[in-house]
């Protein structure tokens, strides 16, 4: 299973890669930090938000484009969030 959360999208990584810059662009004062994708690790980003409940908004707005955002790790840096996260295939 955890190699299915993982693995690169259906469509492709260009495809999600717009998925997550809609959904970053969709929540007012969160940033796209880095973003990777590899056919062994998926797709990766780094992500900074101003509030927790922002990456709820983040992972709806994902999941209305039939893909999931997998928080993998997050933490405070001087008043924002940041947070590593996986966009896998929808569930």
């Amino acid at each position: 299973k955890r190699r299915i959360a993982t693995a690169v999208p259906p469509g492709g990584a260009a495809p999600a890669a717009a998925v997550l810059f809609a959904a970053v662009e969709g929540v007012e004062g969160a940033e796209l930090d880095s973003f990777s994708a590899d056919p062994g690790s998926g797709v990766r980003a780094t992500v900074s938000y101003r509030t927790y409940q922002d990456m709820d908004a983040l992972k709806a707005s994902v999941a209305a484009a039939g893909l999931t955002l997998i928080d993998t790790s997050t933490l405070d840096d001087n008043g924002r969030v940041v947070s590593d996260v996986i966009v896998g295939a929808g569930q």
